[in-house]
């Protein structure tokens, strides 16, 4: 029976050598809020890049985000209210290639919705844009200073023609005037019908009265005969 305590101690050390790295390694998400948004051709918005540390202490944090040039292009950056200690490639936005890349030192932080900067975006035309981190680094602190990147996020953008808000109640409006004067279409045909047939009785009415009372002018008066001369 020693053996087998023995044969389960080393398959227990086994499964912890295992699991200890998989602990040790705990994801940092870079991410994009908000992740899904619709906006009015040449109106102007705001997306933020946050990270999440997974639980663990973070001291760097690098990416490139990208982005469809033909449908936005990057006004500003605001790194107002970053966590970000220290920049060794301050945040710098690229339009005619669709990039912004940045390296920042962080003071061994930790949290699910760190702001790293604020991204202003101005439509350009109509289409769906995705922006996506499409490369970026999490390390974690300490001495080994461990790569703990997990997922990179990204954000679909919708850009809608402005005018098509204004269009649409007034063709609902339309529509729903349609549905009632087609509704009430037998009822004003059946109403004009009976009214015309009235006019017709009264004008046959007025018809025969009239030539009654000119019959009766006409019957009392008879034409003098002409004498004949001799």
């Amino acid at each position: 029976m020693r053996w087998l305590r023995e044969k389960w101690l080393v398959l227990g050390w086994v499964f912890l050598a295992l699991l200890v790295p998989s602990v040790g390694q705990a994801a940092g998400t870079i991410f994009l809020t908000p992740d899904k948004v619709t906006h009015s051709l040449g109106t102007d918005f705001d997306i933020t890049l946050e990270l999440s540390t997974g639980g663990q202490m973070v001291k760097k944090v690098e990416g490139v985000i990208s982005f469809d040039n033909t449908l936005l292009r990057v006004k500003s950056i605001s790194t107002n209210t970053t966590v970000v200690d220290s920049w060794l490639v301050e945040p710098t936005f690229v339009n005619n290639r669709g990039k912004i890349s940045f390296v920042g030192l962080l003071n061994n932080d930790t949290g699910d919705s760190l702001s790293l900067f604020v991204v202003s975006f101005a439509s350009r035309q109509l289409g769906v844009a995705q922006i996506s981190v499409s490369s970026g680094q999490v390390i974690g602190a300490g001495v080994e200073a461990n790569n703990i990147t997990g997922a990179l996020g990204s954000a679909m953008v919708t850009i809608e023609n402005p005018l098509s808000y204004d269009l649409e109640p007034t063709a609902l409006n339309v529509n729903q005037a349609d549905g009632i004067s087609a509704g009430k279409l037998a009822e004003l045909r059946i109403v004009s019908a009976e009214i015309l047939y009235r006019l017709l009785l009264i004008s046959v009415g007025v018809l025969v009265l009239g030539l009654n009372w000119w019959l009766s002018q006409n019957r009392g008066t008879k034409k003098p005969r002409r004498s004949r001369r001799v």
